[in-house]
This record gives C-alpha cells, structure tokens and sequence, in this order.
C-alpha cells in the first residue's frame, strides 16, 4: 500500500505503489510488468471497481443497439447493472437496472425491445421510456405516495462517434476529454453510421487485466491463433497515442489475397466498402 497525496483531499490510500505503475510506463526495453498483487489482490480490485469502472466513462455498447423505441440493452459495470433503452424522444436513455418498490432488476435480458414500458417481472411496477414510473399495482391507496418521485434512477450518457458511454458517478470529467484523440482513429471510419452485426461474451476466470494485456498483444498469436497469424502477422501490430483516457492500437491484414479477419480465411464479403478509405484503412483492423 502507498500514502500519496491527494489534490485537496489530504492523503489517500492506494492498492499499488507510484513505482510500481511507473515500471509499467518506462520505454519497452526496460519496463516491467504489475507486480501479482495487482491481479489477485481483493483491495486492488476494490480500488479499481470504484476509481475506474464507477467514477469514469465505460463504453456500453453502439448506438445502433439502441436506435429505435424501446430497444435496449443491459450491461454489468461491477456491481452495478445499467440498461440503456431508445426513447420515444429518439435519444438513448440511461438508468439503474434496479426497480424503485422492493429493488428488484427490471430488466433480464441483455437486450431486446419493450413497446412502450419497461415492466419489473417482481411486482409488475412499469417505468416509460424516459424512466418515470407509470403504473404501481396496489399503490392507490398508500397515502401520499408520488409516482412521480419513484422514476428509474438516470446514469449519466453521453455518444461519441457512435459508441454509447456511460458514468456512474456522474462527475467525471467531459466524455469528449475522455475519448480524447482516439476520435481521430474513428472518424474515418464513419463508426457512428455503422451497425452493430452480432455481439459474442465470453465469461473468463480471470482478471480483467490479465484479458486486456492478452488482447492487446499478439506474440501469442503464432502458437495459439496460427489462422489468425496466416492473415494478420502478429509482428504487423502499431501502437496509436495521442490524448484521452484510452490505449489500444491495430493490427494490419497481410496475406494478400484476404480483405477481412473472418472465418471465411479473410476473403472479401459482399458488403460495400466504407466511401473515403485509402487503401492502408482498408487492411488496418483497429
């Protein structure tokens, strides 16, 4: 554990100490990894759930998911569960998959489409689209009860370049200073235009950590993803920088003959390319 700081805080406790992130961040030659406590210790994770899943931006899904009355999508943030539902406005609405009668999750399925209200299967308590309570089976005769002070609990929502962001805490910084640059990655792309085309979850015994750092490295791909490999060279990969709470880069498809990663073996699919990409977008897999 380290004593640091705070910016007006006084000190603050933290899972981890400055050196040890610091080693992370040095040049590749000689940085290092997180020492294991970061990935199995139960305050690291605790730390982590609340400093960087609840208290900043999480990308829940695209907005395409959500375009149209009534359909939704529901995703986990820690301990949290949040539905995003289209509007009768046309905007994505956000909220607390928590009924406000006895705390009940309004919503099971990770997504679908309700026609006009979104009903808890506990009491029959029905929300509208815009989360305000609507209908309260047996609530007529409670003295002083308001409808009107029991909606959905909002979270905060904000789309940038399509995707569908969300803060739980509701106090982080602007989401455009989040994202930063890595606007500039997307805008080329046209990402806001696009269409989600399927959506695969794979439940993993293990921390989050240990799954980005895998996804954001190809070394193994040789060995475990020698298909993979045959399309994109795991040495082809480029790191992007640039401002914003984000890391990540992109892989190039290198076998001539293949225009997709698919299953197909990377052979071209019927489907238009995006108007305006130079021939380098076309191979980069970001």
């Amino acid at each position: 554990m380290s004593m640091v700081n705070g910016s007006g805080n006084g000190n603050v406790t933290l899972p981890l100490s400055p050196d040890d992130v610091a080693r992370q961040l040095r040049p590749l030659e000689t940085a290092s990894m997180l020492p294991p406590a970061a990935f199995v210790d139960q305050q690291v994770f605790e730390w982590e759930q609340k400093h960087l899943f609840h208290d900043g931006w999480i990308c829940l899904g695209h907005i395409s998911q959500v375009a149209g009355q009534g359909k939704f999508i529901r995703r986990e943030i820690g301990p949290d569960s949040v539905v995003v539902v289209g509007g009768e406005d046309g905007e994505p609405h956000a909220f607390l998959n928590v009924c406000r009668h006895r705390g009940a999750r309004v919503i099971e399925e990770a997504d679908g489409q309700v026609k006009r209200r979104l009903q808890c299967p506990y009491h029959a308590w029905s929300y509208a689209l815009d989360g305000s309570l609507v209908a309260a089976p047996h609530m007529d005769e409670v003295k002083d009860f308001d409808k009107s002070c029991f909606g959905l609990i909002p979270v905060r929502l904000a789309t940038i370049g399509g995707l569908v962001l969300v803060d739980l805490s509701g106090e982080a910084p602007e989401p455009d200073v989040h994202v930063g640059e890595l606007i500039n990655h997307l805008d080329r792309y046209r990402t806001a235009e696009l269409v989600s085309g399927g959506r695969i979850d794979y439940e993993v015994a293990a921390n989050w950590k240990g799954i980005a750092e895998n996804y954001n490295e190809c070394l193994h791909c040789p060995g475990v993803h020698p298909e993979l490999n045959a399309l994109s060279n795991y040495m082809s990969g480029e790191e992007m920088q640039g401002e914003g709470s984000w890391c990540g880069g992109s892989m190039f498809i290198t076998a001539e003959d293949a225009a997709t990663m698919g299953k197909e073996g990377g052979h071209a699919s019927n489907r238009p390319r995006i108007e305006g990409l130079s021939e380098e977008d076309d191979k980069t897999i970001l």
